[in-house]
């Protein structure tokens, strides 16, 4: 198996691309948050309620939301403990988004992409995006999973898994063979994804 990364990002986009493309959409690009979470999540948000319940799904795929990263500290501490995808919104809840801005990597855009397909499916994430990939929490990987190094050019390098939470999410993390990888590019570029 092969620890993804941010590569899980595109398992996320094609089901919310599929979303939106069904006969009679759940949700629309355009759609904004406001009309799909639920008061509980957005609850979370606090003073900063207003603006994230005015981000579009096209702007969470197009990193335009201003939610940023979720790496920190406050990660750091529970990244361990994270089993659900609301499980992340207490660490970046508290921080003010600027949304209809400029491109900015966001990580906590595509948590929110998990929530919004779990909402308009009422299906866990998890058991969504297991078509391709799988999501075996860190002590549980098979002993002969590929693991990413990382470090300055020439060394030493370490495993990158300690930067990772202890199971994949929408954002990325989870876990395929190459036979998987190969089996969604084929679909996805013969269109039966999206």
């Amino acid at each position: 198996l092969f620890r993804l990364a941010s590569m899980g990002k595109m398992m996320t986009s094609g089901r919310i691309m599929r979303e939106t493309e069904r006969p009679e959409p759940r949700i629309r690009l355009e759609t904004t948050l406001g009309k799909i979470l639920d008061d509980e999540l957005l609850a979370q948000f606090g003073g900063h309620r207003p603006a994230v319940e005015r981000i579009t799904v096209r702007e969470l795929l197009t990193h335009g939301s201003g939610l940023g990263t979720y790496w920190g500290p406050e990660f750091d501490r529970i990244k361990d403990g994270l089993e659900d995808l609301k499980d992340y919104v207490p660490v970046f809840a508290g921080k003010k988004p600027e949304p209809h801005g400029p491109f900015r990597y966001s990580n906590v855009g595509y948590i929110m992409l998990g929530l919004v397909l779990e909402k308009v499916s009422s299906r866990d994430y998890f058991a969504q995006a297991s078509e391709f990939i799988s999501f075996p929490v860190k002590d549980r990987l098979p002993a002969n999973h590929a693991i990413g190094r990382i470090g300055p050019a020439g060394g030493p390098y370490e495993s990158w898994d300690k930067w990772l939470p202890r199971k994949g999410s929408s954002a990325g993390g989870g876990s395929a063979s190459a036979s998987q990888l190969r089996e969604f590019a084929e679909k996805f570029l013969a269109g039966r994804l999206v």
